[in-house]
Order: structure tokens, then C-alpha cells, then sequence
């Protein structure tokens, strides 16, 4: 049987990786949009689309991973 005490490790760090990607590449958005319009570096419709392009292919990546999971054992 194995230690409850290591799933927590698990779903702690599991916890802490969705926190820092969700933080980065959801809720710091507008920051890099205006930032990065202003520099003049891009413009807001290319740090947009580039941000579409990187939610897109997340959503894509979990299909993906989700047929891969249905298919294999979780625990394999």
C-alpha cells in the first residue's frame, strides 16, 4: 500500500506548477500586452495572436494528453 503522505507531495507540487503557469500565462497577460506595445517592440494584435497561438495549443496538447491517458494507465 502505498504512503498517503507522498500523494500530497504530489498534488502539493502539482498545486504549485498550475499556480506559477496559470500566474505567467493567464493573469500577467494585460502586463506583457501593454508593456510590450509601448517598448514598441510588437504591436497589441501580435502579443495577442501569440498569446491565442499559446492557448490553442495547450487546449490542443490536453486533448492529446487526455486520449494518451485513456489509453495508458495513469499509474504506468
Amino acid at each position: 500500500m502505498p504512503d498517503s503522505a507522498q500523494g500530497w507531495k504530489v498534488v502539493a507540487a502539482l498545486f504549485v506548477v498550475l499556480m506559477a503557469s496559470s500566474g505567467l500565462g493567464f493573469y500577467s497577460l494585460p502586463i506583457f500586452v501593454r508593456v510590450m506595445s509601448e517598448e514598441g517592440a510588437f504591436s497589441v494584435h501580435t502579443v495577442s495572436t501569440a498569446s491565442a497561438i499559446f492557448f490553442a495549443t495547450s487546449g490542443l496538447t490536453g486533448l492529446a494528453v487526455a486520449r494518451a491517458l485513456a489509453r495508458m494507465d495513469v499509474r504506468w
